[in-house]
């Protein structure tokens, strides 16, 4: 029987809503994911309220916590 490995999971930020980008992505690399799923829009990127990140200041930010975007098949 096939079993998922842990990389194959992605963390999602729809429930960090009311945190910053930051406080997501510390919360997932302690949790060993290595991949995410990114909405890119509020209330992480781009919504236009204080603290948003553009897309090239997420994707370094990503970068910095050892995170990478998922990908579709």
């Amino acid at each position: 029987m096939p079993h998922l490995r842990r990389e194959q999971l992605a963390g999602m930020g729809i429930h960090y809503m009311y945190h910053s980008l930051d406080y997501f992505l510390e919360c997932q690399q302690e949790l060993g994911f290595k991949t995410i799923e990114m909405w890119c829009g509020r209330p992480h990127v781009g919504g236009g309220a204080p603290g948003d990140q553009g897309l090239g200041e997420g994707k370094k930010k990503l970068a910095a916590h050892g995170l990478q975007r998922g990908r579709l098949p």
